[in-house]
């Protein structure tokens, strides 16, 4: 349920040359002229279709004028012969998307591609446009491939509406499996029939105009997501993941929460009733602790871009945000134009009529920040409070060989970067601060394991700023030559920085140790899988990242001697992207690109070497915490095992002490 990447997530079956536009006002049979919505992407020339079904009509545009009911509209070389009613779509030509989902999942001219087609034409903010998301994206069940044991009972089996489950990269195959995929086809099956699955307090799940399905990845909170988990299980799915939305943003009427403010308490409440009735309802069934894992998990923590309100708790005294005027945006100051200008100072700081904190992240243009281009070259970047800067020839710190070399380019860029400065008030409300907290390119990129197989999306460096910032290519405010805070959005992910990085795991069931807490066992999301899959008792079929939690399991589960755990301790230190060799090596990145030329090339040869020696011994590791237990074998493997752990710890130190951190 709303787990990327195991769901369709788009409803792509073609693409529109033109439109689709509402007519903006109705069309009479011989009329050689439509008002329609919009002009952009209809010109002179263009086939177009009119309405949609029986009354569907295709006409040439002779000349495209103005928008709107009172505008000129497009001219036709030849008059309608069916009359259209107002808010009736118009579209240009439209050619095949290959790579949407309902295209290479379902098949051209099928019943699902031809309901993406028709979503995709209809006009914007209608519920025709939304259906095919609603009916086919961001549910699914995938069954097994046999017909005994739980295949047996598999929702696919004799269901018509059971597709093959394609999964190219399987290193043995994926042939025979089958999977349900959408609202559409889910829900009846998981229901005995029913069109709409219901949340946890008896409402139907439907999306924005009330169509029976999926609400959209952003329209997750707990009583539907739960509620879906609830379902599943009840219809005999032994394995059911769900995501759920986050709860500091306020999905109904936009905008962001501040700690504390009236609205984020009640969703706070909500999710634990949620979670209360969730777990009420499967005890019902029988479905509890004693047979059942649970894991509940938070993909990162959130930086609150915000100011600390005072004199309020949230419980007796809400806390209030965002008073003054000009909503969304507050606070707009000028910064130093790439060192072309000097900075002014705020030109609106306090924000006028101001009568509580800030809620909100300080929103800035990077192109207007660094500049439109460096060294002549152009650039992009990904928009994010840590952007990766994908530069035009795409510059790298290393060459084709995997040599360490000096990119005047690059190099112009990283420097730009590690001198940016630019206005926080969250921070200092009355200087120009320092950006950029860390800055890596492509030795340590590769390290922290930010490189993957595609060379096209492989960034030159990446910024990580201080957590309170957000970059775009395009100025939130309402001038580019302006910062501001942009209430919008008040919580910083994806960065650096000890308050997003350090989140929380949660697990009962058997083999589970009793409830506690344990704030000293360093793990990341890749040991959940080893972990899960030791506690029912499978495998997987490749070799994973991480490592079993033992810490956390019973000895007859766990089965683990201390210098297996310690074992995983250290790999987990050496290998995670957030591990303390990484963070040596992120520290040293960032010194050496701030310092001089030789500096930075003798730095980046000592980051390649470090890695290459931990990719070796991690590699090693995880042999070993995938490997043999067995009783007969354990006085080797011990003797093993303490070795690769001094071995590990001398890594460690080594790169710490490089860093000199």
């Amino acid at each position: 349920m709303s787990v990327a990447n195991t769901v369709l997530e788009n409803n792509g079956a073609v693409f529109v040359n033109g439109g689709p536009t509402p007519l903006a006002a109705a069309a009479d049979v011989g009329a050689t002229t439509i008002k329609v919505g919009s002009v952009s992407g209809l010109t002179a020339g263009k086939t177009i279709t009119i309405d949609a079904g029986a009354n569907a009509e295709t006409a040439t545009i002779a000349a495209a004028g103005t928008a709107g009911a009172g505008g000129t509209g497009l001219t036709l070389t030849t008059a309608l012969t069916l009359p259209h009613a107002v808010g009736a779509t118009v579209y240009g030509p439209t050619s095949t998307d290959p790579t949407g989902d309902l295209t290479t999942l379902f098949g051209v001219g099928s019943p699902e591609w031809n309901e993406g087609k028709a979503s995709q034409t209809a006009p914007s903010g209608t519920g025709a446009r939304t259906l095919a998301q609603t009916d086919f994206v961001g549910i699914a069940v995938h069954c097994g491939n046999t017909a005994g044991g739980i295949a047996a009972r598999s929702v696919c089996l004799g269901n018509p509406n059971a597709k093959p489950d394609p999964l190219l990269d399987e290193p043995a195959g994926y042939t025979g499996f089958q999977a349900l995929f959408g609202a559409k086809y889910t829900n009846p099956a998981i229901t005995g029939g029913a069109a709409a699955v219901n949340d946890l307090n008896g409402k139907p799940i439907t999306d924005g105009f009330g169509q029976p399905g999926f609400p959209g990845f952003d329209s997750m909170p707990a009583a539907t997501s739960l509620a879906y988990v609830a379902q599943m299980q009840e219809a005999g799915i032994p394995v059911t993941f769900a995501y759920i939305s986050d709860v500091h943003d306020n999905h109904a009427g936009g905008g962001a929460y501040g700690p504390g403010e009236a609205g984020y308490v009640a969703a706070l409440k909500d999710y634990d009733d949620a979670f209360a009735k969730f777990f009420a309802r499967l005890a019902a069934d029988g479905i509890n602790q004693g047979n059942t894992l649970f894991i509940v998990t938070a993909d990162e923590n959130d930086h609150f871009a915000g100011e600390t309100a005072q004199n309020c708790d949230g419980v007796n005294t809400p806390c209030v945000y965002n008073t003054a005027a000009g909503n969304p945006q507050h606070g707009i100051f000028d910064v130093t134009n790439g060192g072309a200008t000097p900075w002014n100072g705020p030109t609106v700081w306090p924000p006028a009529a101001q009568n509580g904190p800030l809620v909100g992240e300080v929103g800035y243009n990077m192109k207007w920040l660094i500049g439109a281009t460096i060294a002549n070259t152009g650039y992009d970047i990904s928009f994010d409070s840590a952007p990766s800067f994908y530069i035009n020839g795409q510059p790298q710190a290393v060459d084709a060989a995997g040599n360490v070399v000096l990119n005047p380019t690059l190099r112009a860029f990283e420097q730009a970067a590690a001198n940016l400065e630019a206005f926080d008030p969250y921070i200092d409300a009355t200087q120009l601060t320092p950006v950029a907290r860390y800055l890596v390119d492509a030795p340590t990129l590769k390290a922290i394991h930010m490189i993957n197989a595609d060379p096209q999306r492989t960034m030159s460096f990446t910024m990580f700023s201080e957590p309170d910032y957000f970059f775009e290519t395009f100025s939130p405010c309402p001038s580019p030559s302006q910062g501001c805070v942009n209430d919008g959005f008040a919580w910083i992910h994806g960065d650096y920085s000890n308050d997003i990085g350090q989140t929380w795991l949660g697990m009962v069931g058997p083999g589970v140790k009793q409830r506690g807490v344990d704030d000293s066992t360093w793990t990341d999301h890749t040991d959940i899988v080893p972990t899960m899959m030791k506690l029912v008792g499978l495998s997987t079929d490749y070799q994973p990242d991480g490592r079993a939690i033992t810490q956390a399991l019973t000895p007859a589960v766990g089965g683990a001697s201390l210098s297996f755990t310690e074992l995983g301790n250290v790999y987990k230190q050496l290998n995670a992207p957030y591990g303390a060799f990484a963070h040596s090596l992120i520290v040293a990145s960032t010194n050496g690109i701030r310092s001089d030329d030789d500096t930075y090339l003798s730095t980046e040869r000592k980051i390649q070497s470090l890695a290459a020696r931990r990719d070796a011994l991690a590699q090693r590791m995880k042999d070993a915490l995938n490997g043999s237990t067995a009783a007969r074998d354990l006085p080797l493997l011990e003797v093993r095992n303490l070795l690769l752990i001094l071995e590990g710890r001398a890594l460690l130190k080594a790169a710490q002490q490089f860093a000199g951190a």
